[in-house]
């Protein structure tokens, strides 16, 4: 018999009876062709052969192993999806996967660097594994590759904290047969039950080709000690404190009920949720009731004197679901005091700075949906008093129950020096509580309560049974409290959830073929592969270190000798040939691409297919520039959003001999640019339903479309602009950040919204949602420049100088990083235009009284030019093209970098994001087209439109530089190079 306690109870594998609905599956698997998720090559070929389901009870904890071993029955290399739904409240303790045929524990990682390592190495065939834990507590993992006519095996294992008096449930229900299965189930008393398809004799049970019919029951156990302790294998001791204590079912005088009304909610089955409001409603009988709508626009509220259930039911049914989710609100001043508050929300924020802290109500949460953020919405609760309610699994009876009891409440475990210490909540029912904390060294614990009186436990270290479920179930809930803000300490978390081998939000379990990979993720292999391994991973972890060491010595020098070749090219004098004597790069008679480079620096050729495809014949004329409102005759792209010429804003540079190259001044002026861009035209059919409507018609009109294409983020985005571009730029915030709450939504989308609400006015979201994205890619320096450029933006728009240099300074601090730090070699030429752009805020940062800039001074020099072009784009292995067509003839092209005229590109971005610049200092009078090539899409998402962003300045670095910007969306599909701009020179080439 254990010392945690004793069980009593039944197991039994029940078969769901009833309507004849079909049960979820668990476990899930799905397969897909290769090294890419699109849906289109979906396949059935992958089976599960075996399913081993192991469960341990100890007291009133679980631990269950789930072994599955997948069956490729096809002759093709497969990508296998594996979900197990657990039990509520378990916590992923274990991962495991075999390779080459040996069962190879997984380890926690950083989830950005895991998944960037998965996905580099599926994309060249490795064998790796990466599971993570879902938003809605499902276990997944993702395993390549399957390969055709074997199989794989993945091992899960979690523990599971069990309420006394209710059993414990795991979902086992599969419509394809299963080829063998086999259950054991450890420390079971008392009868055992099953169906006659898989009845259980002893606790165990083996069956053959069956499809599972329903759940494995387990339970209930009996109420376990009060005080009991258990030692880690990290060596902390844990207890855990299950009692009685004095709750309060006083009701309030005052509630408040917030009710989350964003876009996610919309189409969500949130009838429990109504029906316990009402419920609530009726059982406390509150004297007045605030009901406040929220989402990212103003909170709109409706009182009531002496409610009913009914009416507040009804109210919530009649709710309006738009924008994206922001938990400000819920702190917002100006209305009245309240004794209550209940929150109904499935606590996704998606913009907007939020912390899990006390209310000035006592709170209680409630969520229905599966993929809820439970650790914030729990956090939140404790913090305020109250109590979580999770409608997924328990019933509306047991959570009107918790809200209107309002049982006890721990408000802080301290040891007897007073130090609060870190705890967790444990499922309990009426006036019990149950809480898990890390043990003092010595002495006892003291619990305060909200509403009743401290209680002391003895505890005493020496009775503790070696076992990990207590530290896990600490951890996880930990580790949620940690996460539960929009800036958690990533560092911190990543460290706690590796010391007790717990799945968190910032981590993922990772299983990799080589050592090198662990060295990739900044990880540790499992002991279980070996000393050997172990010591030849520690040399190869002491290479990379010291390679990282040397290319940072050797970064700064790098970047001096390219900057120096910019300056260069920057103070020569070209001469450009006419049309006539040069031929374009790759066509016939053209014997040397490089002819007209004249800086002595050879242009790079793509090294592999389909890289070396010939080169495009000349371009043609540059196309007449477009009338106002009018399409060119050429367009073929989705252009999806621009800034109008009446828009552009001049860009006041002070410019210094001391911030120009010693050789030449930068010049205050320069020659007339007429700039014409493709008007923006998306040829979506919402656009063209608004475009007939009258004004006072559009919002009727959005509504309206918004149910045929409201699941596409293009729609938001789309229709947000065409309400700026008719002056109702409030309305487009609101419709933008719709885009935030689809399930497709992700730093590429956020990276797109946040652009557009810089343009719209919205800066505090827009700097928002770039800091949100670079906290999230930290290994990409992109996300630096965003900001970066954001922030310039944002002191360009305030009278206030102390912010304008608060800004400028962190802005070219971000730029600094990227030029200073030895990034992945897919990155080069980032830093040279980096040290554009920051240069471009030195002159700001002088004029404001700043003297010392972190930029080597080597480094300082503003390069003036009369045009600037810069294309970035927001997908990852991703080839876009800038091309430049001159007036002499020349196409300024990745194999042709420098043109006779002085063109400049710089170097190719072939595998994402950006950005590619184009410059010229002196720019000889003529047409100029600018077009963007889809040289190569994403392997691993071949079928989803890139968004491409083109920016044309002119005159940049001088007193009247302008600038004007567009978006666009292309697909490899779309295999033309794409006019996007115009530009006329009057009066150039000095």
């Amino acid at each position: 018999m254990s010392k945690l306690g004793i069980f009593a109870g039944v197991v039994a594998l029940a078969v769901l009876t009833g309507v004849a609905v079909a049960a979820p599956q668990n476990p899930e698997l799905t397969a897909h062709v290769g090294e890419n998720d699109d849906a289109g090559v979906k396949s059935a070929a992958l089976s599960i052969g075996e399913l081993n389901v192991d469960v341990t009870v100890t007291g009133d904890m679980a631990r269950t192993t789930v072994t599955a071993h997948f069956l490729n029955a096809s002759p093709q290399v497969l990508e296998g999806n594996f979900v197990f739904d657990m039990p509520a409240g378990s916590v992923v303790t274990g991962y495991g996967l075999d390779i080459n045929g040996k069962m190879t524990d997984g380890v926690l990682a950083s989830q950005r660097l895991a998944t960037l390592t998965y996905e580099k190495r599926v994309r060249r065939g490795y064998d790796p594994g990466l599971a993570e834990v879902t938003r809605s507590g499902a276990f997944m993992t993702r395993v390549f590759p399957i390969v055709a006519n074997r199989g794989r095996t993945v091992k899960l294992t979690f523990v599971t904290p069990l309420d006394p008096g209710q059993p414990l449930t795991i979902p086992l229900a599969t419509d394809k047969p299963v080829g063998s299965v086999t259950i054991h189930v450890h420390g079971a008393k008392g009868a055992v039950k099953g169906s006659d398809a898989l009845a259980l004799k002893d606790g165990e049970t083996r069956a053959t080709n069956i499809a599972l019919p329903g759940a494995l029951i387990i339970g209930p156990v009996a109420p376990p000690a009060t005080v009991q302790l258990a030692q880690h294998a990290s060596g902390d001791t844990f207890f855990e404190i299950a009692d009685t204590a004095q709750g309060r079912d006083a009701a309030p005088g005052h509630l408040r009920i917030y009710w989350d009304s964003s876009l996610s909610r919309r189409g969500a089955d949130l009838a429990k949720e109504i029906d316990l409001a009402g419920r609530y409603v009726d059982a406390v009988h509150p004297a007045a009731l605030d009901v406040v709508f929220f989402s990212t626009g103003k909170p709109m509220v409706r009182s009531f004197k002496a409610p009913r259930g009914a009416e507040i039911a009804g109210l919530l049914k009649a709710t309006d679901y738009q924008g994206g989710t922001s938990f400000q609100p819920l702190f917002a001043d100006g209305l009245p005091p309240a004794n209550a508050c209940l929150l109904f929300s499935d606590g996704n924020v998606t913009v907007d700075a939020y912390r899990a802290m006390r209310l000035p109500c006592e709170m209680s949460a409630v969520s229905s949906v599966k993929d809820a953020n439970r650790a914030l919405l729990g956090a939140l609760a404790r913090k305020s008093g109250g109590a979580y309610v999770d409608l997924s699994t328990a019933s509306e009876d047991d959570g009107l129950a918790a809200l209107a009891h309002r049982g006890p409440r721990v408000r802080t475990v301290r040891d007897d020096k007073g130090n609060e210490l870190d705890f967790a909540m444990l499922p309990a029912r009426g006036d019990r509580f149950r809480i898990v904390g890390r043990a003092p060294g010595e002495g006892a614990v003291t619990v305060e309560f909200y509403g009743d009186a401290p209680r002391r436990y003895d505890l005493h270290p020496a009775a503790a049974v070696g076992d990990d479920a207590l530290g896990a179930l600490w951890a996880s809930q930990v580790l949620g409290e940690m996460g539960a803000t929009d800036a958690p300490d990533r560092g911190a978390m990543i460290q706690l959830s590796q010391r007790y081998s717990v799945a968190s939000p910032v981590t993922s379990f990772v299983v990799f073929e080589n050592l090198e990979d662990y060295v990739a993720a900044d990880v540790a292999p499992p002991a279980s592969l070996g000393k050997d391994d172990y010591a030849r991973y520690l040399d190869l972890k002491k290479q990379a270190a010291a390679a990282k060491a040397a290319a940072q010595r050797d970064r700064l020098d790098h970047v001096v000798q390219l900057w120096n070749d910019e300056k260069e090219w920057w103070v020569t004098s070209f001469t450009p040939r006419k049309r006539a004597e040069k031929t374009q790069p790759g066509e016939a008679g053209d014997s040397s691409v490089e002819t007209a480079v004249t800086t002595g620096h050879p242009a790079p050729m793509r090294d592999a297919a389909p890289h070396n495809a010939p080169l495009p014949p000349p371009p043609p004329p540059p196309p007449p520039a477009p009338r106002p409102g009018q399409g060119s005759s050429s367009e073929t792209v989705v252009v999806t959003g621009q800034r109008a010429v009446e828009d552009i804003q001049s860009v006041p540079v002070a410019v210094t001999a001391e911030t120009a190259p010693d050789t030449k001044t930068a010049e205050p002026a320069g020659p007339a640019i007429d700039i014409q861009i493709a008007p923006w035209d998306p040829k979506r059919p919402y656009i063209q339903a608004l475009d007939d409507a009258k004004p006072e018609q559009y919002w009727a009109v959005y509504r309206a479309q918004e149910k045929d294409f409201g699941t596409l983020p293009a729609f938001y985005l789309d229709s947000a602009e065409f309400m700026a571009r008719h002056g109702r730029k409030d309305d487009a915030i609101r419709i933008a950040l719709n885009a935030l709450e689809l399930p497709t939504a992700d730093s590429a989308t956020m990276t797109i919204l946040a652009d557009r609400l810089m343009r719209y006015g919205d800066e505090a979201r827009a700097l928002w949602l770039y800091e949100h994205i670079l906290a999230m890619e930290p290994d990409r320096p992109q996300p630096r420049r965003n900001l970066a450029l954001a922030l310039v933006t944002a002191a360009e728009h305030t009278p206030d100088k102390a912010l304008q240099r608060k800004d400028y300074v962190r802005a070219i601090g971000l730029l600094n990083e990227i030029v200073t730090t030895p990034w992945d070699g897919v990155f080069e030429g980032i830093e040279v235009v980096s040290l554009m752009e920051a240069n471009h805020i030195v002159p700001k940062l002088k004029a404001l009284g700043v003297r010392e800039v972190p930029l080597d001074k080597r480094l300082i020099a503003l390069l003036d030019v009369d045009m600037r072009i810069t294309l970035e784009w927001n997908t990852d292995e991703t080839d876009m093209d800038l091309w430049v067509d001159e007036p002499g003839g020349e196409r300024v092209i990745y194999s042709h970098r420098n043109s006779a005229a002085g063109g400049r590109l710089s170097n190719d971005m072939r595998y994402g994001f950006g950005p590619e610049e184009y410059l010229i200092h002196h720019a000889p009078d003529g047409a100029y087209t600018v077009r963007v090539n889809v040289y190569a899409t994403d392997r691993i998402n071949p079928n989803g439109a890139t968004t491409v962003r083109v920016h044309i300045y002119r005159n940049y670095g001088r007193p009247n530089e302008q600038m004007q910007t567009l978006e666009l969306e292309l697909t490899k599909a779309d295999d033309a190079a794409h006019v996007v701009g115009a530009v006329t020179v009057k009066g150039g080439g000095r």
